[in-house]
């Protein structure tokens, strides 16, 4: 019985650790920012073979918060020109002057009449932080 409870108490703290792990990978895969776009934008090409351009500068020392925002509005809004607009090119442009970083998503589809489908939840994350988010549509 007691060998037992010892197993028990390993695989919890196995547990625990893998967890620990995850987190941190999780966290670490954002540290180069515009690798994760680029190795997301390219699976984006092969997958559907649709045309993605990127124009991106360099944002520096940004937050965590932030940089996984402007990873998953990137994300979102190419699943929305995809799915919704049914297009067939998307450019996407990051940029920073003076503090303020701009992300300009374009795209060649139709312009459905409510353009928020999946950035609820964004929005509410992106007020959590204090970040300013406009939500645009054409090319």
């Amino acid at each position: 019985k007691r060998l037992g409870i010892i197993k028990e108490q390993v695989r919890e703290g196995l547990t625990e650790l893998r967890k620990s792990i995850h987190a941190i990978n999780a966290e670490q895969q954002y540290e180069k920012f515009d690798e994760v776009v680029n190795h997301l934008l390219q699976q984006v090409r092969n997958h559907t073979g649709i045309q993605v351009e990127c124009e991106m500068e360099d944002i520096g020392e940004t937050k965590l918060h932030l940089r996984k925002t402007l990873y998953h509005v990137i994300l979102e809004s190419i699943t929305n020109a995809i799915r919704h607009g049914q297009c067939r090119k998307v450019r996407i442009i990051l940029s920073k002057d003076e503090g303020f970083i701009t992300l300009s998503s374009f795209n060649d589809g139709i312009v459905p009449k409510e353009i928020k489908y999946g950035y609820f939840p964004i929005f509410c994350f992106c007020n959590y932080f204090h970040i300013f988010l406009k939500v645009n549509n054409g090319f």
